[in-house]
C-alpha cells in the first residue's frame, strides 16, 4: 500500500472520514427473509448487544444455528486490534517480521498509547490484518471458515469501507452436514455493509 495505515490520514480522506454514513442498527442491516434464510427458518426476536464497543445483534434459530450481525465505525473495531494481533501472532502461521504484521503494530500502539485510529486508516488497517490471513492486498471484505476448513462451526463474512465495519457470522453448533453455506453469507454481507453505510 502506498501510505502507512497507522499514519494520519490525507486531508481528502480526514474529510470522507470525518461525516461517515448513518449506520442502521445492528438488528436492521438484514431483512427478516434474509435472516430466515440464513437460519434455515423463522428465527427468535433478535437480540441486540455489543461486541467489543461495536453494535451486534444475535438470532437463534432451529438445530443449533445462530446468526450474528455487528456494524460500527471502522474506528470502534480497531479499539480491539491489541487483542486481533495477539491471537495473530500467537498463531504461529504468519511471519511475524512481514511489513503487514509490522503496520498492524503500529496500530496496536496507538491504541495501546489511548489514541483513536481514524476511520479510513483502521480500514487500511483491516485490510493489512487480512493479507496477514493469506488475502491479496487491498482486500476489503472476505468470507471464511472457523477454526478451519476441515471441521467448519461457522460462516464468517467481514468488510470494511468507507470508514464503516460489518460482519456477518452464521454459527452451527454442530457443524455443517453439508458444505458451508459460504454464498449465502456473502450476499447477506453485502447486503448488511450496504445498509450500514446508509
Amino acid at each position: 500500500m502506498d501510505e502507512e495505515p497507522a499514519e494520519a490520514p490525507s486531508e481528502t480522506g480526514a474529510a470522507e472520514a470525518a461525516e461517515p454514513a448513518p449506520a442502521a442498527g445492528a438488528c436492521a442491516l438484514l431483512s427478516a427473509a434474509e435472516v430466515e434464510q440464513l437460519l434455515g427458518g423463522p428465527g427468535s426476536v433478535p437480540t441486540p448487544g455489543q461486541s467489543a464497543g461495536v453494535p451486534n445483534c444475535r438470532w437463534s434459530g432451529a438445530d443449533g444455528r445462530t446468526l450474528q450481525t455487528i456494524a460500527g465505525g471502522a474506528t470502534e473495531w480497531a479499539r480491539g486490534l491489541p487483542e486481533l494481533v495477539r491471537a495473530i501472532e500467537a498463531s504461529g502461521a504468519v511471519d511475524l517480521d512481514a511489513e503487514e504484521v509490522e503496520a498492524l503494530r503500529r496500530g496496536v500502539e496507538m491504541v495501546e498509547a489511548g489514541q483513536d485510529i481514524e476511520a479510513g486508516a483502521a480500514c487500511d488497517l483491516f485490510s493489512e490484518m487480512l493479507r496477514v490471513q493469506g488475502e491479496e492486498p487491498g482486500t476489503q471484505r472476505v468470507v471464511a471458515l472457523y477454526p478451519n476448513a476441515d471441521a467448519p462451526l461457522a460462516v464468517s463474512g467481514q468488510a470494511c469501507t468507507d470508514g464503516r465495519f460489518t460482519s456477518v457470522v452464521l454459527l452451527d453448533e454442530g457443524g455443517w452436514e453439508e458444505p458451508p453455506p459460504l454464498e449465502l453469507v456473502d450476499a447477506a454481507l453485502g447486503s448488511a455493509h450496504r445498509a450500514s453505510l446508509r
